[in-house]
């Protein structure tokens, strides 16, 4: 309530990430990209960088939902993003790409739900650790995805319309009080 943060914290900053991401796409070649921009990012200035790295043909920038692209998604790549979590759901492998000075708003790496990419270098190699997991890394990934998701959406049980509704009617109690 107190603070809203953007996907970066400046344009730069998103377009040091995309170039740290197609470098990494020139050294895996069976690799697909698909590029779902936040409403606020600057998609020209990516579809620049793309056709200046002649890249356009494995990297594709989207409007598409989330709903309709993470099940077909193998890794997703996020920055500070509700996105990650929305892939978690789907028990996807997730990479956390911060690479600002500041700390991250979400802990998703301190849970062990995302691999953690902080430059261009660490994003490289958490990109070939996720093409390459083994079942018991991709159980812990998954273990720790839960945790997160538990502390950050609340129980996994089913129940969260009826919470939802709950709280709407003692909203809604309250201001009729």
């Amino acid at each position: 309530p107190q603070k809203c943060y953007l996907p970066s914290r400046d344009p730069a900053e998103g377009l040091k990430i995309l170039d740290a991401i197609l470098t990494s796409l020139v050294q895996i070649p069976n690799a697909q990209l698909t590029i779902k921009p936040h409403p606020f990012d600057y998609s020209d200035l990516y579809r620049q960088q793309i056709q200046s790295r002649q890249l356009s043909d494995r990297v594709t920038i989207t409007n598409t939902p989330l709903q309709s692209l993470l099940p077909q998604s193998d890794i997703v790549i996020s920055e500070d993003s509700t996105a990650a979590m929305e892939a978690m759901f789907l028990s996807k492998i997730v990479i956390h790409t911060h690479f600002a000075a500041s700390p991250p708003v979400l802990p998703m790496v301190d849970y062990q739900a995302a691999l953690s990419a902080t430059d261009p270098a660490t994003l490289l190699t958490a990109l070939k650790k996720a093409l390459n997991l083994t079942p018991d890394a991709q159980q812990s990934l998954w273990q720790g995805q839960h945790n997160f998701i538990q502390d950050y959406a609340g129980p996994l049980d089913g129940e969260a319309g009826h919470r939802v509704t709950a709280l709407i009617m003692e909203a809604i109690a309250r201001n009729n009080g």
